[in-house]
């Protein structure tokens, strides 16, 4: 009886736990600002900063995510970004635009900003 016990635990330990993917903070700071014409104009600055607790390291799953998001530049839209709320989790997800429909794969993306929610 025991050595089935000892059977089970030993299956619940290489159980891997779920793969989170690359989870941020997000802070959001507003302020005011006067072009050169004399304007005001309302300014948001959102930043993310990795969270390497909650974040997966880089697995088989994730590790493309975190090459892709290395190779981002400035100019490139993210959806999402506008509905960021200070103090909130969030993580990226790959989202499928087109495929190759002789090939079966996917030929184009974009990434959106998703707000985290841990999984059980």
């Amino acid at each position: 009886m025991s050595f089935l016990i000892n059977s089970i635990k030993n299956l619940e330990k290489d159980k891997k736990p779920p793969c989170n993917g690359p989870v941020y903070r997000a802070s959001v700071r507003s302020f005011q600002s006067t072009t050169i014409n004399g304007q005001e104009r309302l300014n948001f600055n959102i930043q993310l900063n990795r969270l390497k607790r909650k974040s997966c390291p880089g697995c088989e799953q994730c590790g493309y995510i975190y090459d892709y998001l290395d190779e981002i530049v400035e100019n490139d839209e993210i959806e999402g970004v506008c509905d960021v709320e200070d103090k909130k989790l969030y993580r990226f997800e790959f989202v499928e635009d087109g495929y190759d429909y002789e090939g079966g794969y996917c030929d184009d993306w974009h990434l959106k900003l998703v707000e985290f929610k841990e999984k059980q």
